[in-house]
């Protein structure tokens, strides 16, 4: 997995934020490879995917709304 080398605590004092960003315009053989590239990490164990809250479906407007305002470190998972 690549590194990215970062001034972590100066960073730190700026509130960062990860936003996702929709690949529409990547081409094609690109979006293959980064599949790829992601399957073989996951294989490799060198992949972890951070689970921020586990929600009812009757609570998915509240993790709607956590994901939104950047409430949650990781992602939401919906009991179905």
């Amino acid at each position: 997995v690549p590194e990215l080398p970062l001034k972590f605590y100066p960073l730190l004092s700026t509130g960062p934020s990860i936003q996702i960003v929709a690949c529409f315009t990547v081409p094609e053989a690109d979006k293959i490879q980064g599949a790829m590239d992601i399957s073989s990490w996951m294989a490799a164990g060198q992949l972890q995917h951070n689970v921020g809250a586990t929600y009812t479906l009757d609570e998915i407007v509240i993790a709607h709304q956590s994901l939104e305002n950047g409430m949650l470190t990781g992602g939401a998972v919906i009991l179905i």
